[in-house]
């Protein structure tokens, strides 16, 4: 299975849901500065596929500035622990979640078109709806065992 995140301009990195789910756990420990987002990317982390797909342009713009700096803080964290050529151990997907972001990122900043780094032969349009933070599955705090 898989899951897709999209970005802001419309391109999407889909790759495995083992791979996104841990990834997304990651930028969750790293998000504290701004509870309520930490907490649903770490409850989005339990989901499965399809379910952990979302459209980062659903967030507010400070959430997402957070994200990515929790993206970028997650991946340093990766490489300090595992050392810099971490990306080349073999089931590193997190890791390469994490890396794969940010290169489409810094690809969206530079004004780079959406299909030349993107997991998907279409732009996706944004629906507009806007992602609620308190929309959780699993308590966050407590784990899917705790979860009422």
């Amino acid at each position: 299975m898989a899951a897709i995140i999209k970005l802001e301009d419309g391109r999407a990195l889909i790759r495995s849901t083992l791979g996104v789910t841990a990834a997304l756990d990651l930028i969750a420990d790293e998000a504290g500065e701004r509870p309520a987002l930490a907490r649903w990317l770490n409850d989005m982390s339990r989901r499965s596929a399809p379910f952990v797909d979302f459209d980062i342009r659903g967030l507010s713009e400070d959430d997402r500035i957070v994200f990515w700096a929790a993206t970028e803080r997650a991946l340093k964290a990766m490489a300090e622990k595992w050392g810099p050529d971490f990306l080349a151990i073999p089931n590193m997907w997190s890791g390469n979640v994490l890396n794969d972001l940010l290169e489409m990122r810094k690809r969206i900043v530079a004004g780079e078109p959406a299909l030349k780094l993107s997991d998907f032969e279409k732009v996706f349009k944004f629906d507009g709806h806007a992602i609620d933070l308190n929309e959780l599955w699993f308590d966050g705090d407590k784990g899917a065992e705790g979860a009422e």
